[in-house]
């Protein structure tokens, strides 16, 4: 036991350090099971490119409609044609959340960012 003083180095998150990142309030239960549950605060970086496994916001264009469309995401990667996507819902024939895959063509997508920390809802 040494009851004298010790050497500690720490850091913390400060979000104006970072003027480019944002932060977005999840809604819904599709990521709940990658920890990002209804209500928390997802912070965001758009200039982190996403490598496969890590959350994504991603704002992507409906052409018919001429709306944005945002959402939450797992990223499993990339191609020439395709965005590859996760997420998550609730299948009500087996009474639990089941996986669901989905591609984007990198044309509808307006803004992709990498989740870089969530923070539960106080």
């Amino acid at each position: 036991y040494n009851p004298g003083p010790i050497a500690l180095t720490t850091s913390f998150f400060d979000e104006r350090s970072l003027p480019s990142l944002f932060a977005v309030i999840a809604v819904g239960n599709s990521m709940e099971p990658e920890g990002i549950k209804p209500g928390f605060v997802a912070y965001c970086d758009p200039t982190q490119n996403p490598t496969a496994g890590d959350a994504v916001y991603i704002e992507r264009k409906d052409m018919q409609l001429g709306t944005l469309h945002a959402s939450l995401k797992m990223f499993a990667g990339r191609d020439d044609r395709w965005i590859y996507l996760s997420s998550w819902f609730f299948s009500q024939d087996e009474q639990q959340m089941k996986q669901e895959s989905a591609k984007l063509s990198p044309t509808v997508v307006e803004r992709m960012a990498v989740v870089t920390m969530v923070k539960r809802k106080p």
